[in-house]
This record gives structure tokens, C-alpha cells and sequence, in this order.
């Protein structure tokens, strides 16, 4: 569905400078296809999430897809029948 998804072009970095690697706790904005960014904060307890807030679940599907990632890739992650697709561009 984003297969050949153009992105604008950018600095992508994380809060040290150094690739980071995503973990429960950390804070993560990605890019949307659309243009949009969002910054989430990735919680182990599913009870505490609140996406319009900007608090997803480790074992939602972008939560799940953003562990062990890096700034600068490409996750694809799952939602029903459809594939959705963002950039990590900072994680804190």
C-alpha cells in the first residue's frame, strides 16, 4: 500500500546523537506517508496507553514494530487487512 512512499528529506537523529535503540519507556516520533509526524511514549502496561495523547502499548501494533528499531528506518506494521508504513525520526 506505501511501497514507493516518497519522504521529504530530513535530519534524522536520536537525543544522544548515536543510534538508539527502541525500548518500553523511550519516546519515539515518526513520520507518517502523509506528511504528518507524531511523537509516542512507548509503555509496557497496556492499561496506560492513550494513542490520541501520544501514549501507545508495547504490544500495540506500532509498538510492537518500533521495538529494537532505530532512527532512520522504515517500519511497516499491521492494522486488521492493512499494511501502514512510518520513518523513525528521533528516539529519546
Amino acid at each position: 500500500m506505501y511501497k514507493n512512499v516518497e519522504y521529504p528529506p530530513m535530519t534524522l537523529r536520536d537525543s544522544a546523537g548515536a543510534s538508539a535503540t527502541i525500548k518500553e519507556g523511550q519516546s519515539v516520533k515518526v513520520l507518517f506517508p502523509n506528511g504528518n509526524t507524531r511523537s509516542f511514549k512507548i509503555s509496557a502496561n497496556p492499561d496506560h496507553a492513550a494513542p490520541e495523547s501520544g501514549i501507545i502499548s508495547v504490544d500495540s501494533p506500532l509498538g510492537h514494530a518500533l521495538l529494537g528499531r532505530t532512527a532512520g528506518e522504515e517500519v511497516e506494521y499491521a492494522v486488521g487487512d492493512r499494511v501502514l508504513k512510518v520513518k523513525i525520526l528521533e528516539v529519546k
